[in-house]
């Protein structure tokens, strides 16, 4: 670690988790994987993005669960564990955004929050 920089607490990851976590609340069991497993059929079925996008769409879905209806991996952290470029992933985020599966909020500080949705 250089000198110049601080040492991030624990504390700074617990509270941002929480954060998050109230912004978004649990969702019901049921009602939610339901809509994930639809989720997941929609977009496996896509034809019009690439195979690297749909699979770097899908991490990120795998993240969310019903105690945790959201994503908040960072951009390197798919990157590398999907293999592949940031554009890939920005690409494959911005087209499942513009057909309504997908809903990105952008943070100022700490980066962004990604839900899954299924459009009616």
């Amino acid at each position: 670690m250089s000198k110049n920089t601080k040492p991030v607490s624990e504390d700074y990851f617990s509270q941002r988790i929480r954060v998050i976590s109230e912004r978004y609340p649990p969702e019901d069991v049921r009602i939610y994987l339901r809509m994930q497993r639809r989720w997941i059929r929609r977009v496996t079925q896509m034809s019009d993005i690439s195979p690297i996008q749909r699979i770097a769409v899908l991490f990120i879905g795998a993240f969310c669960t019903p105690s945790k209806p959201f994503c908040f991996a960072s951009m390197d952290y798919i990157c590398k564990h999907v293999g592949c470029e940031r554009s890939s992933i920005t690409r494959g985020i911005t087209e499942l955004e513009k057909r309504g599966y997908m809903h990105v909020d952008r943070l100022k500080r700490g980066g962004n929050v990604y839900r899954i949705m299924v459009p009616v």
